[in-house]
Formats: C-alpha cells, structure tokens, sequence
C-alpha cells in the first residue's frame, strides 16, 4: 500500500504572484461597497481598515490556531470603519474577497508540474492548507485551473476545518481520508511553527520546504528545523522523501 504524503499550498506548491492585483480587486470592492451605502470614505481610511481586518486574521491564526472566514474578516473591517452594512452588500464583498484569486490567480512553484505527477504514483497525496481571503471552495478551483487538483486524494482547508495547522485534527482529517497511519507519513510545508511543528506533534515526518524566499514575509525563517529534511527544490523532492522514508533525518 502506498504510504501517504501531505503538502501545504501557499509557498510550497504555489507562489505569491498576482498579489498585488488580488489587493486591488478587493480594495475596489470595499470601496465601491461604502459608496454605494453612502459612506464615502477616503482611501486612507479604507486602507487602515483593510489591514486591521487583516492584523485580526493573522492575530488569530497565530494564537488560536484557526483562520477567519472571508466573512469574519470582511466584518472586522465594516467594525474598523464603525459602520453598518447591509447583508446583501456584505455578501457581495465577500464574494469579491474570496473570488478575487480566480481573476489574479498565484503560479505553481518551480518543479512542481514536473515532480508532483511522479510523487502521485507512489504516493496518497492530500493538501493540508489554511485559508484566509479565498477559502476552500475557491483553492480548489485555482488548483483545478493550475492542472494539479487531479493529484490530490484529498483536500484539507483550515475554514473547513474550523481549526489550521499546527493543531494536529488537521493532519488527522487528510489521514482518515486516506486511511493513513501517522508513523507512515510525511508533510512538506514551509512554515516551521504551523507545518513542521504540526506535522511532527500529529505524528508525521516533517519536511522544510524552502524555495520560496517569499515565506520569510510572513514568518521568519528561524536557524534551527525540527523537521526531518530541508527541501530547496521540488527538483530534489523524490530523493530526500525517499530518504526520510528510509532513514529518518538527513
């Protein structure tokens, strides 16, 4: 029986590309939103009220071990603003918040559309992924358009989930989809308090994945790993998970 192989999402198997442009789309959202409610903000404020929702997101992620819905974070920002919106206004921001990474989509990582075909024949492979402004529902669609969806037994998103990684329940869910057994499995993620961490606390094998320099935006990169293996480029994937299988810490 294949043994079962874990990946994260955001800056493991794909990039922070098109950020920019998601910014965009959601900020004209919000705009056009308290506009059109007759709230006629300045940019500033709007600005300061999109990053506080964001602050909470992260404030949350970081201490509760879950992600905010699009929802509950769209709510954090009418909240900054002090204003009152009505529910079907609400629910189209939302709508543009969470779809905006359909219209400004990331790119798959270097290596990856060339290894992750082979790591699915002898592999059960699941993504484990939290979630912020797009949730579940949209990541798989981007990872269906990205031609990678198809590899992937089963998916595991933190708003589904109602908690994200480092809490072990994730980890849990991809292994009951799968019939896993922890002693047998390995979890790629770039993150060493959520993915390695984790990973290693539910029982997995962890690997470091550390090819996109972009992570160290998000989390700094710290000088030690638990993890069993450091991975630099999906280039070098086959082997070192091989490895690990084999011989534990390399």
């Amino acid at each position: 029986m294949m043994q079962v192989l874990t990946i994260d999402l955001w800056n493991t198997l794909v990039d922070s590309s098109n950020g920019d442009e998601r910014r965009r789309i959601r900020f004209e959202a919000l705009r056009n939103a308290t506009r059109r409610i007759g709230e006629n903000r300045s940019d500033e404020e709007l600005q300061n009220a999109y990053l506080a929702g964001q602050q909470v997101f992260l404030d949350v992620w970081r201490r509760e071990h879950r992600t905010l819905t699009t929802s509950e974070i769209i709510r954090e920002i009418w909240t900054r603003l002090g204003i009152e919106v009505p529910e079907d206004v609400h629910d189209e921001v939302v709508k543009a918040f969470a779809e905006s990474i359909l219209h400004a989509p990331p790119r798959l990582l270097d290596g990856v559309a060339e290894v992750l075909p082979g790591l699915a024949e002898t592999n059960r492979l699941a993504l484990i992924s939290d979630t912020a402004f797009s949730p579940g529902s949209v990541l798989r669609q981007v990872l269906d358009r990205l031609g990678v969806a198809r590899y992937f037994t089963a998916m595991v998103f933190s708003d589904e989930a109602g908690v994200s990684k480092p809490r072990p329940e994730v980890f849990q869910m991809a292994l009951d989809a799968l019939d896993g057994k922890a002693e047998d499995s390995i979890h790629i993620g770039d993150i060493e308090r959520t993915d390695v961490a984790g990973a290693k606390k539910a029982g997995f094998k962890a690997i470091l994945y550390t090819g996109d320099p972009a992570t160290q935006l998000i989390e700094p990169r710290q000088e030690k790993t638990a993890a069993d293996a450091v991975l630099h480029s999906w280039y070098e994937a086959p082997a070192i998970i091989h490895r690990v299988r084999g011989a534990g810490r390399t």
